[in-house]
């Protein structure tokens, strides 16, 4: 909720896990994480009774600024939750003046059943951690949480992130996966209406799942306006303005993002695939290298690591991960489709490659895009716009990519391209800023 406080800036959970189990000193913490403070403390329990010691220091030197102890007894009058959040009120007063007392902090929707509370945190580190496994127990954790308290309106918003991004991942039909999503989500608004993240997620399924543009930017407006420090409002703003042509005010947007949380896989990810949307490959394939260095085995940098690769130029480095992408998760329909690309770019087996992979997955749902642009790469442009005209039937996420997706950039001047771009009512981009490949510090 600190978050939620003009003038303050707290930096994204992960990243500040992150930095702390490097044990890196605090002049390397303050670059790494852009802060000009950093809280640290000890908790001790005896029974019922807790006792926290917190100290505030300045990074530049580590001068110690203020410290406090503070002590609650529960169950006699004492509120675990509010003792927290006293912590937390008390240490906001040390970092910033409030510019008026009239100014009421903002409500509080925490959970008052403490194993709701903690089955929440345990599982918002597995749904950052974004791959399938974590995903999985994340999501039921936090089910296990609403059922504890069903008003608690942080779990509501954590479980419709979770399950927007297992549904990307496994390529659940479209509608009745989101449809789901986005009315969960609207329950945790109702609960909060400040809550920046459950606003963003529903603007993010009006833009990507209804496409309607005109109604989705000023509720991502309204999301960054009640939490502009929310990384992941800001990183789904930035996908929905690069996909809108409006590159330069995306890749800021993304700065934003990164500087709130820089050390968030998930964050990272996206951002990284909105970079290579952009054109700006090489940033992406940089910042995509640096991710698997963290986590070699993440199924989704490879996915979009051999792309971005491809669409600039060099096949091979492409096939690596893609290969890479099979056996980290041996069946998925994704990097299948993925290795067709480079077939298709060398010419080699591409169409027999297609062909055998559909017979597999009939019966199967698949994502119709991916097909449309194994196609595009293959030179069928009717084959490809039949497949988007069956994606955007069936309200595929991905659809909305077609405007800036590099992979259709050979179709985009065929009469058969042109009508289906005017019968979904799909502007034509300007060319991005990046696409001779200069990167503009994205």
């Amino acid at each position: 909720m600190r978050s939620r406080v003009p003038g303050v800036r707290v930096v994204g959970r992960m990243s500040a896990i992150k930095a702390r189990s490097q044990s890196v000193a605090m002049k390397v913490v303050s670059k790494l994480l852009g802060v000009n403070h950093v809280i640290e403390g000890s908790v001790q329990r005896a029974r019922s009774r807790y006792r926290c010691i917190a100290q505030l220091f300045r990074t530049r030197d580590r001068v110690c600024i203020w410290s406090q102890r503070f002590e609650c007894v529960v169950g006699a009058g004492g509120d675990l939750f509010a003792f927290q959040d006293l912590i937390a009120d008390t240490v906001t007063a040390a970092v910033v003046q409030p510019k008026s007392a009239d100014v009421e902090p903002p409500k509080r929707f925490v959970s008052g059943s403490v194993p709701a509370r903690d089955l929440y945190e345990r599982a918002r580190y597995l749904v950052q951690v974004r791959n399938n496994e974590g995903l999985e127990k994340g999501i039921a954790l936090l089910e296990q949480s609403i059922a504890l308290d069903p008003d608690f309106a942080p779990a509501h918003s954590q479980l419709d992130m979770a399950r927007s991004m297992y549904y990307g991942i496994m390529a659940y039909p479209t509608l009745p996966a989101f449809r789901e999503v986005e009315q969960s989500a609207r329950r945790a608004l109702a609960l909060d209406p400040l809550d920046g993240e459950a606003c963003a997620l529903i603007a993010n399924m009006v833009f990507r799942v209804d496409r309607d543009w005109a109604k989705a930017e000023p509720m991502f407006r309204e999301a960054l306006r009640v939490a502009p420090n929310s990384a992941s409002a800001h990183q789904s703003h930035t996908a929905a303005l690069v996909f809108n042509g409006r590159y330069f005010e995306g890749l800021d947007h993304k700065r934003i993002a990164l500087d709130l949380d820089p050390l968030n896989i998930t964050v990272r990810i996206h951002l990284a695939v909105i970079t290579a949307y952009a054109h700006t490959y090489r940033t992406a394939i940089d910042e995509f290298s640096t991710l698997l260095e963290i986590e070699l085995e993440h199924f989704d940098a490879h996915i979009i690591l051999g792309p971005a690769y491809l669409w600039a130029g060099d096949g091979d480095a492409a096939m690596v991960h893609f290969d890479s992408a099979c056996r980290i998760a041996p069946g998925h329909p994704i990097p299948l489709f993925d290795r067709i690309f480079v077939h298709g770019m060398i010419g080699d087996r591409g169409w027999a490659m297609l062909a055998d992979l559909l017979g597999r997955l009939e019966g199967r749902h698949y994502q119709l895009y991916n097909r449309a642009m194994a196609e595009a790469f293959l030179g069928d442009v009717g084959g490809a716009c039949v497949s988007l005209r069956r994606s955007a039937a069936a309200h595929e996420l991905l659809f909305i990519r077609v405007p800036a997706d590099p992979s259709f950039d050979a179709c985009r001047d065929t009469p058969a391209f042109v009508a289906l771009m005017n019968e979904y009512g799909i502007p034509r981009l300007l060319p991005s800023p990046f696409a001779s490949g200069l990167d503009r510090g994205a």
